[in-house]
């Protein structure tokens, strides 16, 4: 299993990190999502780990639409300042990404091989 974390910040009330738990949780790819306090560089802050099918975010083709789709559950709960790590280490700032950033974002932050070009 891949996992990636979501750095909330501090004042996401509890019941919004349930709600987004549970959306993240519907999505195709990810098998759980956890809340985890201990690994943030800022102890207070809140952070999600987020374990999806192994695989899953291997490839670029693979993660954009498992971080987009992480990124409007985000988004939905009014979250802002939140960021996505991802397993080689690249980071994605929710409120700044749009489609075409978080693809050239995570083809230049390597691990993730580019899907390869359409056929004519």
């Amino acid at each position: 299993m891949d996992s990636l974390s979501i750095d909330l910040g501090r004042d996401v009330p509890p019941e919004v990190v349930k709600a987004l738990r549970e959306e993240i949780a519907e999505i195709e790819a990810v098998e759980r999502a956890i809340p985890n306090t201990t690994r943030s560089a800022d102890p207070q802050a809140l952070m999600l780990w987020v374990q999806v099918a192994t695989g899953a975010v291997t490839a670029l083709a693979g993660a954009v639409p498992v971080v987009r789709a992480l990124i409007e559950a985000v988004r939905r709960k009014g979250i802002r300042g939140a960021k996505i790590r991802l397993p080689n280490g690249a980071e994605v700032a929710v409120d700044e990404a749009d489609p075409q950033q978080l693809e050239r974002l995570l083809a230049q932050a390597g691990g993730y091989a580019a899907p390869p070009p359409a056929s004519p």
